[in-house]
């Protein structure tokens, strides 16, 4: 609804134009068409701008920043810079506050103020500055919006600053149980290391007094094997002479046998003749007497002949005896030798088995167990790292939230 002064305004404008037309006309005045062609009327009128709109939390600090230039952008001078707040159901919050004049940006006019703690919405704020010697002013006006949002991001923040701290000390921890991990492997590494020297150097020693004594048995096998041929030699001397003994044992069972066989054919000769005799002459006694005398010489011939062969045969039975004797030592040496070496392959056996069994099967699970020790370790490495990384992630988040949300005017 237009009013009187609006009409006035509208009137007074067009008068004011064919006024000045009419002087221009009449009393030659270029000059004043000149001053509105140039714009120096329109250089005088004064624009002012809100520069700030922001967002704001409950009870934090809050700034109006307003800035009153002319058309080219200079600054205006002013007696005074007010700022009024509104609250959302528009009663006041700030009523006409004097604002501070910057220092080092001239025409720039702030209000600091912290907001209420509610109630959410937005807030309606003017700045009204004096100018021109008090005779003009200007004013503008904005808004910004309170949201309890921001407290609970700020809560949140907080509350994922104290769940940073305890990752902090999760991780403070695990570097330290990590040191221990590592200190405990260095030992380990270290009692092994000994250990492994230790063993090393107690298989060398093993395997020195085995070589050693494998070369005491060889050299007993040396001296076995030289007493066997020792043996062998003397054993066919033995045979040998054995053999010679039985030759001449046998010639002289054939010289017995020959003596035999004449004694006999004497005997029989002279008991033919003693029956020849019996029958063509008249018995002689003493005939008789010298017969029986040749028969108990000749029996007498045929006992020594076999007490001979007796003797012989004992003294056989005597080397043969002691033939049995030494082959019963061999026997038992070549059984003692058995035994030793039994034992010795048996100890050879279990060593063998030892160090391919139970050292293989120690020493396979001592590297299985740094193995499984190191993929721990790996996988402690990777948690740490991926924490590190969350860590980052939501250090990277909060600073990218505290630089949006503090960003104000």
């Amino acid at each position: 609804m237009a009013t009187k002064d609006n009409i006035k305004k509208k009137i007074k404008f067009p008068t004011m134009i064919l006024f000045l037309l009419a002087t221009t006309f009449v009393f030659g005045g270029a000059a004043a068409i000149v001053a509105y062609a140039t714009g120096e009327e329109v250089a005088q009128e004064t624009k002012m701008v809100m520069i700030s709109h922001t967002e704001y939390r409950f009870s934090e600090p809050g700034q109006i920043i307003s800035r009153l230039v002319d058309f080219q952008g200079n600054p205006v001078v002013v007696q005074n810079c007010t700022a009024t707040i509104l609250y959302p159901d528009k009663s006041i919050f700030v009523n006409a506050a004097l604002m501070t004049a910057s220092t080092n940006i001239t025409g720039d006019h702030y209000y600091q103020f912290t907001t209420p703690a509610g109630p959410e919405g937005v807030y309606e704020y003017q700045s009204t500055c004096t100018y021109a010697a008090g005779s003009k002013t200007a004013s503008v006006t904005n808004s910004f919006h309170l949201s309890s949002a921001f407290s609970n991001v700020l809560g949140n923040l907080t509350s994922m600053t104290a769940q940073l701290t305890s990752i902090e000390g999760n991780i403070s921890v695990m570097q330290t149980d990590i040191t221990n991990i590592a200190n405990n492997l260095s030992s380990i590494n270290a009692s092994l290391s000994q250990d492994m020297v230790d063993l090393s150097n107690q298989l060398n020693s093993n395997t020195s007094t085995i070589l050693a004594e494998f070369t005491t048995i060889q050299a007993n096998f040396t001296h076995v094997i030289d007493d066997l041929h020792n043996m062998n030699s003397t054993m066919v001397t033995e045979f040998t002479n054995i053999a010679s003994n039985f030759t001449a044992i046998g010639g002289q069972l054939t010289t017995v046998q020959n003596t035999l066989n004449t004694q006999f054919a004497n005997l029989q000769l002279n008991v033919t003749q003693i029956l020849d005799a019996i029958g063509n002459v008249t018995i002689d006694t003493q005939v008789l007497i010298d017969a029986h005398n040749l028969i108990l010489g000749n029996l007498t011939d045929i006992d020594t002949d076999l007490s001979v062969i007796l003797s012989n045969q004992a003294a056989m039975n005597i080397t043969i005896e002691d033939t049995n004797f030494v082959v019963n030592a061999m026997n038992g040496t070549l059984s003692s030798m058995q035994t030793v070496l039994n034992t010795v392959d048996t100890t050879t056996g279990n060593t063998y088995t030892y160090l391919t069994g139970t050292l293989a099967n120690n020493v396979n699970q001592i590297l299985t167990d740094l193995g499984v020790i190191n993929a721990t370790v790996n996988r402690i490495e990777t948690y740490s790292t991926e924490i590190n990384a969350t860590t980052n992630t939501i250090l990277d988040n909060q600073e990218a939230e505290v630089h949006m949300t503090t960003f104000s005017g």
